[in-house]
């Protein structure tokens, strides 16, 4: 990698973005950004760079790292990860307070999940077929008129 960020707290005290990635090779780890700018911020984004870059930002390596908002009330940031270039490794990344959690653009396709991703979703979504089970007992055991 050409560049690394490594074991940082970054707080932008809502005033700009966490991590602007503008160049391919860039490894970023165990990094919590706090207090994006609000509205439009982004807390990491890997995205096409200035007119002068001939190639979109690539091959960037993003694990164990964190974008949230202290305060979140009514001041949700806009993105935690923004993704506008492909062949990227993202890995443990967490985002709390932000309106899209990830977005990728249509330069950013050819995502897929992993072994585990696809362990876990199938395991999420066993748990929420038997909420929805439960749930409709428990409601039925509650108001039995509503048979």
């Amino acid at each position: 990698y050409k560049t690394g960020l490594y074991n940082l707290t970054i707080n932008c005290n809502h005033l700009t973005y966490g991590v602007n990635i503008l160049e391919r090779g860039v490894y970023v780890e165990n990094v919590k950004i706090v207090d994006p700018k609000q509205n439009e911020g982004i807390g990491i984004a890997i995205r096409e760079g200035y007119a002068s870059l001939s190639n979109y930002p690539s091959d960037c390596n993003i694990t164990n790292c964190d974008v949230y908002e202290q305060n979140i009330g009514n001041n949700h940031f806009n993105c935690g990860l923004y993704i506008n270039a492909t062949d990227n490794m993202i890995t443990n990344f967490r985002t709390l307070g932000s309106k899209i959690g990830v977005y990728i653009s249509e330069k950013g396709g050819g995502s897929s999940l992993t072994t585990e991703g696809k362990e876990w979703l199938e395991r999420y979504e066993a748990y929420r077929d038997a909420c929805k089970l439960s749930n409709t007992a428990l409601y039925l055991e509650f108001f039995p008129e509503q048979r």
